[in-house]
């Protein structure tokens, strides 16, 4: 392979590693805004990015490296799912039965 890989956050990064990709760069903040500003000063005009990414998406790193000049080419890879205790845990939310949430 001979194009850089860029990876959202550590977990992202170790898992392509774990699958043989080597990774070059990873967002120092683990979300699109941060990998957008990691990759700032790598992404140049006439760069072509293959952004490998989930179902749903916003817009926001495309639109970045766009604005760098890059070409960017957009692949849906990967669709998140709700684990199936998810409505259970929406209830339990709503009822106050939690004295906390943490999104990790």
């Amino acid at each position: 392979m001979t194009g850089r890989v860029a990876a959202v956050g550590p977990g992202t990064a170790r898992a392509l590693r774990e699958s043989g990709f080597p990774v070059h760069a990873v967002a120092r903040a683990s979300r699109a805004e941060g990998l957008a500003e990691t990759l700032g000063g790598e992404v140049r005009a006439g760069s072509r990015v293959l952004w490998a990414r989930a179902e749903v998406a916003g817009d926001v790193l495309p639109a970045a490296l766009r604005t760098s000049g890059a070409t960017v080419d957009e692949v849906p890879l990967y669709r998140t799912v709700a684990s199936p205790r998810a409505a259970a845990a929406a209830a339990g939310l709503a009822r106050g039965d939690n004295d906390a949430v943490v999104f990790a």
